[in-house]
C-alpha cells in the first residue's frame, strides 16, 4: 500500500516520475534479496539488527504514513472521498479486496493465524506503474478507481495496524500517530507536507526500507511454514480480485453506487489484479504478525514478494489485453 501525492483531478501529477520511484524501490528489493542469500548474509542480518530496524520500520516509515495521512485528509476533504456518489463502489471494492483476502489467507495456513492482515494491502507506487504499462489507453475512470481505492486501502491498513499489530512495548504504533496527526492538520497545510514529504517517502524512505525488510533468506521449511508463504500470495493474487470484483458487482446490483459508463466489471477485475502488488505495508504486517517466530516472518514475506510478482505479471497482462480488445 506505498502511496505518492497526487492531485484532486483524475490525473497523476507527481512531481516526479512514478515509475522511477518504482525502479528504485524494486532495484533496493534486489538488492536486499541478493546479499541475504550471498555468502556474506549475515552482513545483512547485522546491518538491519535491533534499533536499526526500529528505526527504519518505525521511525521513517512514520513519515510516509505522515504523507499518508495527509493524502487522506485531502481525500476527504477536497477529493475523489467527497463526493459519495463517486466513492462508494471503488471504497466498497476496497473493503472486499481486505477481507477476501484475509479469508484466502486462513484458509490456507489455519494454523498460523497471525498473517491474516498481510495480504491485505496494496502498493499503489507498483499499482500504478503496473497500469501504466497500457499508456493513454487506460482511462481517468480506470485511474482513479484505482486510486480511490487505494485511499481506502490505507485506511483500513492503518486501522488494522493500530488494532491487531503494535511492536512489543508500544501501545500505539508509531505510524498511527503519524497518520492521526495528518488527518489533524487544515487541509491546506496537509497538502503543503505532503508535497515536501512526497518525494522524500518514495525516493528514500520507501528504498531503505525495501532494502531492511526485503532480504529474506530462502530456505526450507515445514508444511506449516510453507502454507504462510503460499496463504499470503494466494490473499495476494486471488484474494484481492476476488474481492474486489465481487464486491463491485455486489454494490452495482444493490444500486449502492454505480460505475462511469466507460468502466466494466472487466476493466475492475484488471485493477483487481493489478491490487495485488502488495509491498510496503504488506512487508510492514510481515514483520509484525509472528512475534518470536523468524521462520513464519521469513515465509510471509516471500509470499508477499512472489504473490507481488505473480499480480504484477497477471495485471500486466490484463490491462493489455483490455488495451487491445478496444474495451479501454
Amino acid at each position: 500500500m506505498d502511496r505518492h501525492p497526487h492531485s484532486h483531478h483524475q490525473s497523476d501529477s507527481r512531481p516526479w516520475p512514478a515509475n522511477a520511484a518504482s525502479l528504485l524501490l524494486l532495484a533496493a528489493t534486489g538488492a536486499a534479496l541478493v546479499w541475504a542469500n550471498s555468502p556474506w548474509h549475515l552482513g545483512y542480518d547485522t546491518a538491519w539488527h535491533g534499533w536499526r530496524h526500529h528505526a527504519v520500520n518505525d521511525g521513517l516509515m512514520s513519515v510516509f504514513f505522515l504523507a499518508v495521512g495527509c493524502e487522506v485528509k485531502r481525500e476527504l476533504t477536497i477529493g475523489t472521498l467527497r463526493d459519495r456518489a463517486h466513492a462508494t463502489v471503488p471504497a466498497l471494492a476496497a473493503l472486499g479486496g481486505m477481507v477476501v483476502p484475509a479469508l484466502v489467507y486462513l484458509a490456507v495456513a489455519r494454523h498460523q493465524p497471525g498473517g491474516w492482515g498481510v495480504p491485505m494491502a496494496t502498493d499503489i507506487a507498483f499499482a500504478l506503474a503496473v497500469l501504466s504499462a497500457a499508456g493513454p489507453r487506460v482511462t481517468r475512470s480506470m485511474r482513479a478507481f484505482l486510486l480511490t481505492l487505494a485511499v481506502v486501502d490505507d485506511i483500513g491498513a492503518v486501522v488494522v495496524i493500530a488494532l491487531f499489530y503494535r511492536p512489543p512495548g508500544l501501545p500505539v504504533h508509531p505510524t498511527l500517530l503519524a497518520v492521526v496527526l495528518g488527518l489533524a492538520l487544515p487541509v491546506r497545510h496537509a497538502g503543503r507536507v505532503e508535497r515536501a514529504l512526497g518525494p522524500w517517502s518514495a525516493l528514500v524512505v520507501l528504498p531503505v526500507f525495501a532494502l531492511a525488510n526485503a532480504g529474506v533468506r530462502i530456505v526450507g521449511g515445514d508444511e506449516r511454514i510453507v502454507a504462510v508463504t503460499i496463504g499470503v500470495a494466494a490473499g495476494l493474487v486471488v484474494g484481492k480480485v476476488v474481492g474486489i470484483t465481487g464486491a463491485t458487482a455486489l454494490a452495482v446490483r444493490l444500486r449502492l453506487g454505480r460505475l462511469p459508463a466507460d468502466l466494466g466489471l472487466g476493466d475492475v477485475a484488471a485493477v483487481g489484479l493489478i491490487a495485488g502488488v502488495g509491498f510496503t505495508v504488506a512487508l510492514l504486517v510481515a514483520g509484525l504478525a509472528f512475534p518470536g517466530s523468524r521462520p513464519a516472518t521469513t515465509a510471509a514475506k516471500v509470499g508477499v514478494l512472489g504473490g507481488s510478482a505473480l499480480a504484477a505479471v497477471a495485471g500486466a497482462l490484463a490491462v493489455r489485453l483490455r488495451a487491445r480488445s478496444g474495451r479501454f
